[in-house]
């Protein structure tokens, strides 16, 4: 996992502001782990502002592209992100998401 020492403190002094940054980076290339863990972030608000939509975006899209323990994780967090958001909220992150997951989709050719 990219530069997840800043968040352990392992070779580096523990920095949840930096860590976060790296999250998001691996996050957006598609790093099941750092969606995750960026998801867990902000919906503790360590290193980020408290996001509960936030959190919600990240775990959802783990959650709809891993397997196994991984997906009960992100499914376990997403959901309680979702419970702290209001119907309007988490529709429109649920649009949000739906839209950035089926822009990630490979095209097919018929």
């Amino acid at each position: 996992m990219p530069r997840l020492g800043y968040h352990l403190g392992r070779g580096v002094d523990q920095n949840d502001v930096e860590a976060s940054a790296w999250f998001l980076k691996a996050a957006t290339l598609g790093f099941t782990d750092a969606q995750i863990n960026l998801g867990i972030f902000y919906s503790r608000g360590n290193g980020v502002l408290q996001n509960y939509a936030e959190a919600y975006f990240w775990l959802n899209l783990a959650a709809s592209t891993s397997a196994g323990a991984d997906r009960e994780k992100a499914a376990k967090w997403r959901d309680e992100a979702a419970a702290k958001l209001s119907p309007a909220e988490l529709q429109s992150v649920q649009a949000r998401a739906a839209e950035s997951f089926a822009s990630h989709q490979p095209s097919r050719r018929e």
